[in-house]
């Protein structure tokens, strides 16, 4: 046994042995072998340390969306709803999980952009004048604008920057976009806004399928609504 340690901690353990029984490594083999475990293990810490400081990142980004949300009783939670209605009609649709994950994170920050818009205008109920369309619209390639800089987030980026089309290609992060897209408008529907006075699931529902969303989606949807109600 030897151990792979990185930055003083061991980050994981090597399981060495010869082909043939009874035969013992020489001390050159052995300080060979440890030089390349200690090389492995710096590399484990500094994948290790990349992953968390990823991690922190999206937190922070989480936080600050979840932070300006909730300092309003309208869109308080919205994006953690949105990012669980997303996640569970991707499973429902049998996606791979890294797409589920990627789904889950562009819910939650797919209003990132809200945090550069006038407060009045979010909480506004009813309808919006041409202006205000003009300007609420801008949120979403701003949240693109925010996060492609990110690295790890861009494909999430392009997910937050269409999240209102749901007219995107049937496959792939096109599809992606659709369920997000369809989240996002359920839980709108569901709350008061500028559409007006909050629906019920039913009523959501139907008018979603009214306005064109895809079928498949909403069948999904409507199954993880009868859930949850």
């Amino acid at each position: 046994l030897m151990p792979m340690v990185g930055n003083g901690v061991t980050q994981a353990v090597a399981v060495i042995r010869r082909e043939e029984i009874g035969q013992s490594f020489s001390p050159t083999e052995v300080r060979r072998m440890q030089k390349t475990c200690d090389e492995i293990g710096r590399a484990f810490e500094v994948a290790m340390s990349f992953r968390r400081q990823q991690a922190e990142v999206y937190a922070a980004l989480k936080g600050l969306v979840q932070h300006h949300e909730d300092a309003a009783e309208d869109t308080r939670g919205h994006s953690r709803r949105v990012a669980r209605w997303a996640g569970d009609v991707a499973r429902r649709l049998h996606l791979q999980e890294d797409r589920v994950e990627r789904l889950q994170m562009a819910g939650h920050l797919h209003d990132l952009g809200k945090v550069l818009i006038r407060r009045d205008l979010l909480s506004k109920v009813g309808p919006l004048d041409e202006e205000d369309r003009a300007e609420l619209a801008l949120h979403s390639e701003r949240g693109w604008e925010l996060l492609q800089p990110v690295g790890f987030l861009n494909e999430v980026a392009e997910l937050v920057r269409w999240h209102h089309d749901a007219g995107g290609p049937a496959d792939g992060i096109g599809r992606d976009q659709q369920i997000l897209a369809t989240a996002e408008a359920y839980d709108e529907l569901m709350h008061n806004g500028p559409h007006g006075p909050a629906m019920t699931a039913e009523e959501a529902l139907a008018r979603l399928q009214k306005e064109g969303y895809d079928q498949q989606i909403l069948h999904a949807l409507a199954g993880v609504a009868l859930i949850d109600n």
